[in-house]
């Protein structure tokens, strides 16, 4: 026990020395995070907007920024309502944060310019859009991080949510099903596709498509590398590779759209070997990667990781129970166990019989995102088994992953359908063939209505590695993202 405290110890004081500064990547001035008892949450009640800073361009109309001053903020344990719209399905999560941590790439402004040296941030998520952050100073005072602009506020009064929505008069109460049933959805959808390298071993590129759907109307765009949405904003993905020595290494790049950006080579990467990586899986706060490490590398991958975005460069995964809690490691011990059993004499003596509880990353299956483990060899060069951990992936790895139109009915209908998707509203399908990817619209009988109203080509073998969805306001803000983007990777 004592030596996994000292271990605990030792990766928080990594954490907090290893970064300074909005310039590089925050997270190690992130010190816990966890989701609050919404019965206990610090921030219910009724506060006033007292003033506002612009931190972020193009996010707010800024004829209506002004008429943010002395408007009203209602919190309670399950419902918002900010600049008069009332979101009813709200969950919140907190982490404490130090003073570089950063709260706009863009404006290069951190937790130390609010006048702190550590804060708690509580962030307020409706299904899969943020709402607003909120750095609560102390009972009466705060910020909140709101589409841009931070808004200073007061608390003036308590609320519950009985009377949630009646004590606001100037809430739009159709906002409710704006929110719920928005007519303009997006979805930023990150692809894997296989290729031949130079030296005619198999490799991946990356690339990102912007669905956006408005007015009966879809449009698809696309741009190399992976843009995807975190919390604090935009990031990107960008495959790197060292050559030294004769030894190749790839990596990945992971920064702020807005931020520096820097070739991030890890440190780990010292060593006369070989390092193939693959991604598997992005998410808000962590990154899915298999790995291969040697001189014969033939397209597998011995290993999994899930690597926290916040400290990517490291390089290192983190274990099950980071993510979950020590309760989890039985199911995921008792998996490994099974596939273990199912190997003959010959094959156990080629792999590790020794659970690995950081061996896992997260694969899409029938419509839906799995964590899947795997029983990894020796040596590199030897086979690898992968299981199926019977774990559902929680809200720390994946926001929403509800498929409105049941995996089996899709099956029925095409037989040859690889993954499917449906936007968080219920009105929209994203279905992937071999080849094409295809649009429906979903009816009110949560089934696919007539034919595609779009078809866009793939390539052969193209997987999704990440599929993010926003509505309303949101699809602005993502589609000026992506147009930010496409332009900054097109002059590199």
């Amino acid at each position: 026990m004592r030596g996994k405290i000292v271990i605990i110890l030792a990766i928080l004081a990594i954490f907090i020395l290893a970064l300074a500064g909005c310039e590089r990547v925050p997270g190690t001035n992130m010190l816990k995070i966890k989701p609050p008892v919404n019965d206990d949450l610090s921030i219910a009640g009724e506060w006033k907007v007292e003033t506002y800073k612009i931190l972020e361009n193009n996010m707010y109309p800024k004829d209506d920024i002004n008429k943010l001053i002395n408007k009203k903020i209602y919190i309670s344990d399950s419902m918002v309502n900010i600049d008069s719209q009332i979101f009813k399905n709200v969950n919140y999560k907190l982490k404490v944060v130090e003073g570089n941590y950063c709260i706009s790439y863009q404006s290069k402004y951190n937790v130390s310019n609010l006048g702190v040296n550590n804060v708690n941030v509580i962030t307020a998520a409706d299904k899969n859009n943020v709402i607003f952050d909120f750095f609560s100073i102390d009972s009466t005072e705060g910020y909140v991080y709101y589409r841009g602009i931070l808004l200073k506020v007061k608390k003036i009064g308590d609320i519950k949510d009985q009377d949630f929505i009646a004590s606001d008069g100037e809430a739009n109460i159709n906002s409710l099903s704006v929110n719920e049933d928005s007519s303009e959805t997006g979805v930023l959808m990150g692809l894997k596709v296989p290729i031949k390298t130079d030296s005619g071993k198999t490799g991946y590129k990356y690339m990102t498509l912007w669905i956006n759907y408005k007015d009966n109307k879809v449009s698809i765009h696309e741009a190399p590398y992976i843009l995807f949405p975190r919390m604090t904003g935009m990031w990107t993905v960008f495959p790197r590779y060292t050559y030294e020595n004769g030894f190749y290494k790839q990596f990945f790049d992971v920064n702020p759209l807005n931020g520096k950006q820097k070739d991030n080579v890890p440190k780990t990467l010292d060593g006369n070997y070989n390092l193939y990586q693959s991604i598997n899986y992005i998410g808000n706060d962590y990154i899915g990667l298999e790995t291969y490490r040697g001189n014969d590398f033939k397209g597998e991958y011995p290993y999994y990781k899930m690597v926290p975005i916040d400290i990517f460069s490291s390089n290192k995964g983190v274990a099950l129970e980071d993510i979950y809690n020590n309760q989890i490691n039985p199911v995921f011990a008792a998996a490994f166990q099974s596939e273990l059993n199912n190997l003959n004499p010959n094959q156990k003596k080629l792999v590790d019989n020794n659970v690995n509880y950081k061996n896992f990353t997260l694969l899409r299956q029938q419509g839906k995102w799995i964590i899947q483990g795997k029983i990894s060899p020796v040596n590199d060069n030897y086979p690898s088994y992968n299981f199926d951990t019977n774990i559902k992936p929680n809200a720390n790895l994946v926001k929403y992953d509800t498929l409105y139109v049941p995996w089996r009915l899709l099956r029925a209908d095409m037989p040859t359908i690889e993954d499917a998707y449906t936007s968080p509203n219920g009105k929209l399908a994203i279905i992937l063939i071999k080849g094409e990817l295809l649009v429906y619209k979903i009816n009110n009988n949560n089934k696919l209505e007539g034919s595609p109203i779009f078809r866009y080509d793939l390539n052969e073998g193209a997987k999704v590695i990440m599929a993010e969805w926003c509505s309303g306001d949101y699809v602005t803000y993502w589609n000026t993202s992506f147009e930010e983007y496409k332009k900054k990777v097109e002059e590199e």
